[in-house]
């Protein structure tokens, strides 16, 4: 099988990569000018361009078997609204019009954040979850939500596409800082309090294997979360702080203070002009109790969830490998 993969120098598009190359597939890879190509030196092609460029898209897709589409940004800052709607929507187009045209199949990277947060109740999300955040502004589940919408469409014009929606990501590789940036700040000690909702954690390994089954037994137009276990943010944050020695983040803090916060660091963002990452969305959403069932991929696809102290424990030593590297 010959494979593109776009967003290859990403968190998981390095790990979903690895893992082709693992199992013996031929890779190519599609990366912006400016990306820091760790980890591709054995990649047999390396195709240069931006995913908002359909020409260039359209040549990166000739000739490949099926197509990983991992590229794009996640930011809960308004300010990145207008990036992400052209690199998630507009790229993700391009994508799908180029996949159809050379009858290639596409695994559309999305996110749990399209399919909308679970009901007040207490009940889990999953795959029919309704779109409905509310008055909450979440640039990036809009943008991830219409992109998954130009799917759909495109199926239904002929394209065979299946859409894998991972929850929130651990693992080592984090080149980017996707997540890792959480662990950073615990280690420097900058994170004492911890807010009232949690997520669904996934392991980077597990996810990356999810995508190779939806590409070989996923049905076209059919979507999966690819998840694993739910933990509060108080129990992550706690995990995470005794891998690395640290005290856990010891201060609960509710969520009208966490709103205060928010608007706070919405207003550093933008007065910074990037995003520093605390927002009103962010703080709004680490109030709520995000967490999404893998039923669905696990029996239809035979995905595999490994657990999350697995996924932080190797977070954590590559975070540390790394900060003694660059303190030596």
């Amino acid at each position: 099988m010959k494979a593109l993969v776009t967003g290859a120098t990403g968190f998981l598009g390095f790990h979903v990569t690895r893992r082709l190359l693992r199992s013996g597939h031929e890779v190519r890879a599609f990366v912006r000018p400016s990306s820091i190509r760790r980890g591709l030196d054995d990649v047999g092609e390396i195709c240069v361009g931006d995913i908002e460029d359909a020409a260039a898209v359209s040549h990166a897709v000739a000739g490949c078997d099926v197509v990983f589409h991992l590229a794009g940004r996640a930011s809960f800052w308004n300010g990145d609204a207008g990036l992400m709607w052209r690199q998630h929507v507009v790229g993700t187009s391009h994508v799908a019009e180029a996949c159809r045209e050379s009858r290639a199949r596409l695994v559309y990277t999305s996110s749990v954040a399209a399919l909308g947060p679970p009901q007040p109740d207490g009940s889990i999300g999953d795959e029919t979850s309704s779109f409905s955040w509310g008055g909450l502004r979440n640039p990036y589940a809009a943008a991830k939500h219409e992109a998954g919408r130009r799917i759909a469409a495109a199926v239904r014009m002929g394209l065979d596409a299946v859409t894998v929606l991972p929850a929130t990501t651990f693992g080592p590789y984090d080149f980017n800082y996707s997540v890792a940036r959480m662990i950073e700040n615990i280690d420097a000690g900058l994170i004492f309090i911890y807010p009232p909702g949690g997520i669904t954690v996934a392991h980077a390994d597990a996810v990356a294997e999810g995508h190779l089954r939806a590409a070989q037994l996923g049905r076209t137009g059919a979507r999966y979360v690819l998840g694993g276990e739910h933990l509060t943010f108080r129990d992550l944050f706690a995990r995470i702080a005794r891998r690395l020695g640290r005290r856990p983040p010891w201060l609960p803090v509710p969520p009208r203070a966490l709103r205060i916060l928010g608007a706070g660091g919405s207003l550093a963002s933008t007065l910074a002009r990037r995003d520093l990452g605390l927002t009103s969305t962010s703080a709004r959403l680490s109030c709520l109790h995000l967490y999404y069932d893998s039923a669905k991929a696990i029996h239809e696809l035979g995905y595999e969830p490994r657990s999350a102290d697995d996924a932080l424990t190797q977070a954590c030593c590559w975070y540390r490998d790394g900060a003694n590297a660059r303190a030596a």
